[in-house]
């Protein structure tokens, strides 16, 4: 008798260069740098974004004679926006659960007095002070999503209550007045740049992170058994991000170095993507805006997954009120308020966050962030109408949710996608 062959472990092979990564046709194949494909949505989503953009800044360069693009003004738009993306992060996990926070706005400015008043006003260490501000903002928003989460009330509902009683706290603790603050530490931290060695050294640091990042991820794929991205796009890869970090660090350093607040929001945005994409408890928030009622049936906590969201939330909140103090070295009513609602939740929709839930990324805030600012800054050039600023922000809000809405409807793009499965 002969011996049975035991069989050997199969392994998944890639997906058809057809195929997109999201499973859908693809728009666009080559085999340039291992294989590359985007599909139709993206193709219709995000990359008129990237096209826009481009746009914008050719516009607005063409219209200030080169100021837009000089610089000053991009070291500038860095400093001055940074808070707003950093802000937006907090939204972005908030609308993956297809919520809204409506009180971001306040609690933002709640954060500004708190901060201005602690330092000015209590003579607390500049620590203590931020520690406090945004301790507090956490614990705001943690109480929002506790009503939300466990008693079950809306969001809408509740942080429009949020809205008006972080609006009335911190009116009451300014007065009308503006507190100065003096704390060269609180001070820095909107105003202060990196040397031009200390943001070369991170721009390298950040490459090597990613390459070696990859190289784990490789050698975990490779352990398990599981096909891998091919080399040659990660090398790619890593030479694009060099490409990019070198061309911002060279152009900020050029005027007076990379802003401390820019370094903040680059610091923020890779911890929450790691958070989000790499640890179990952001893949669960994922699924909680996908389909809330499957995660509960997989054994997710959904409560304590939107409790956890609105607590993240709430101290974006107050990290973007400090970064606003640090930048103005003072805490007024104007400071913040119902305008940078509008603004943040444009961020998350512009860099491809869905309103409906469960798609997105915290990059989107360095994009939608990008566009925005980019749009106050040359406006501001050009010295607009403010009025016609809210019209114009409105207009491109309004046509980045309807993408994202034409786009989920099953009939969206769906005469591409079937052409794209003919050919």
């Amino acid at each position: 008798m002969s011996e049975a062959k035991t069989p050997r472990p199969t392994v998944a092979a890639p997906a058809p260069a057809s195929i997109a990564a999201d499973g859908s046709p693809a728009a666009v194949r080559s085999t340039a740098f291992g294989g590359i494909t985007l599909s139709w949505d993206k193709l219709l989503t995000t990359v008129p974004i990237y096209i826009g953009l481009i746009v914008i800044w050719l516009y607005f360069d063409s219209q200030t004679a080169g100021k837009f693009i000089g610089a000053r003004n991009l070291s500038e738009m860095a400093q001055e926006f940074s808070y707003e993306a950093v802000l937006a992060i907090g939204v972005v996990f908030v609308l993956l659960l297809g919520e809204i926070d409506l009180s971001l706005g306040y609690l933002t400015l709640l954060s500004v007095a708190l901060t201005a008043s602690f330092s000015a006003l209590s003579q607390y260490s500049a620590g203590v002070s931020i520690l406090l501000a945004i301790v507090i903002c956490t614990l705001c928003g943690l109480l929002q999503g506790m009503l939300i989460a466990w008693v079950r009330m809306p969001s809408f509902v509740v942080t429009l209550g949020g809205f008006l009683i972080f609006e009335g706290i911190a009116y009451h603790i300014l007065a009308g007045s503006t507190i100065n603050v003096f704390d060269p530490f609180i001070s820095s931290i909107g105003t202060y740049y990196l040397s031009n060695t200390v943001s070369w050294i991170v721009a390298v640091i950040v490459v090597a992170a990613y390459v070696l990042a990859k190289v784990a991820n490789y050698r975990a794929r490779a352990k398990a058994g599981l096909p891998h991205a091919p080399v040659a796009r990660t090398v790619a890869a890593a030479i694009a991000i060099g490409v990019v970090l070198a061309i911002i660090v060279a152009t900020l350093n050029s005027y007076r170095g990379v802003p401390v607040a820019l370094a903040i929001l680059a610091a923020f945005t890779i911890v929450f993507w790691f958070f989000a994409s790499k640890l179990q408890i952001g893949r669960r928030i994922y699924a909680v805006g996908g389909n809330l009622e499957a995660a509960r049936r997989a054994g997710i906590n959904t409560t304590a997954v939107r409790w956890l969201v609105f607590g993240i939330s709430g101290m974006m909140a107050g990290v973007a009120g400090v970064m606003l103090v640090g930048y103005s070295a003072a805490g007024s009513t104007t400071t913040a308020g119902p305008d940078l609602l509008l603004d943040v939740i444009s961020i998350a929709v512009i860099g491809g966050v869905s309103l409906t839930g469960g798609k997105g990324t915290v990059w989107a805030v360095l994009l939608g962030g990008l566009v925005i600012a980019s749009l106050d800054s040359g406006l501001n050039l050009m010295a607009t109408d403010p009025y016609y600023v809210y019209v114009i922000k409105g207009a491109i809000l309004l046509a980045a949710i309807g993408i994202d809405v034409i786009g989920k409807r099953s009939s969206g793009f769906s005469w591409l996608r079937r052409r794209t499965a003919r050919a």
